[in-house]
């Protein structure tokens, strides 16, 4: 199971730091999980692939395979599903459109 993003970690275990706690430079795992912690806060504001990764200065193809990391580690079986997931771990806080 991924590092990242899971329905028992805090999303402040997940989020992007530019040191640790310690004050070394983060792993390249904790950087992957930052990337997913912005695309996962991304696909619930509801962006899509392009937009993400043109927001995030990566490639799409990159992005997707962030987001199917997260569809695997969460369990999602869908985009919609892995959206719920999100929210309803706390991982990303729902955004209310008035």
């Amino acid at each position: 199971m991924s590092r990242c993003a899971s329905p028992t970690r805090p999303s402040s275990a997940i989020s992007p730091t530019s040191t640790t706690s310690c004050g070394r430079a983060p792993r390249p795992s904790e950087s992957r999980c930052g990337h997913q912690h912005s695309i996962a806060r991304l696909l619930a504001a509801g962006h899509v692939d392009d937009d993400i990764a043109r927001r995030m200065g990566i490639s799409v193809r990159t992005c997707r395979s962030h987001i199917a990391r997260l569809m695997q580690t969460l369990g999602a079986t869908t985009r919609p599903h892995l959206g719920a997931l999100l929210i309803g771990s706390g991982i990303v806080e729902a955004h209310r459109r008035d």
